[in-house]
């Protein structure tokens, strides 16, 4: 007589048991996998959360934010809070928009930039530091014009 397997249920169909493990399956390439602590601090107790079916849900839920400690030129420290409300947000033109620290730093960068570009582009300029003489007594009345600016 054979014997009845354990592993298959009875009744209007028959199906073998097998044991259920969870499938994993390599992302799409138009799919990205986000895992990151979207909060600075931890829940009290953690929730499983699965109504979430957008990025846009996901940042709304959990409205993410950091505090950031910039230190100036002078050595001083400057906290700001950078929220994010978007992928965008992110990157460096995203964290930028919050930062009024930041934006002063590029500001100077932007004009530095512009200067040199101006400067390269001057051909009097060149010719007076190709020659030493002329170098001197340009680089001298600029010390004097600096001398003149106020505080």
């Amino acid at each position: 007589m054979p014997s009845i397997d354990e592993d298959i249920k009875i009744g209007p169909r028959e199906a073998p048991k097998k044991p259920q493990a969870e499938t994993v399956r390599n992302l799409t390439k138009d799919r990205t996998l986000l895992v990151a602590q979207l909060t600075a601090e931890a829940p009290f107790e953690p929730e499983i959360v699965t109504d979430l079916k957008t990025i846009d849900d996901i940042f709304k839920r959990f409205m993410p934010e950091t505090s950031v400690e910039f230190k100036g030129e002078d050595g001083q420290s400057q906290t700001e809070v950078v929220k994010f409300t978007s992928l965008g947000g992110f990157g460096p033109k995203g964290i930028m928009k919050q930062s009024e620290f930041l934006k002063s730093v590029q500001q100077e960068i932007d004009l530095v930039d512009d200067l040199i570009r101006q400067l390269r582009s001057n051909s009097a300029l060149q010719k007076v530091l190709e020659n030493p003489d002329t170098k001197e007594a340009f680089l001298n009345a600029l010390g004097a014009m600096i001398d003149e600016l106020p505080e």
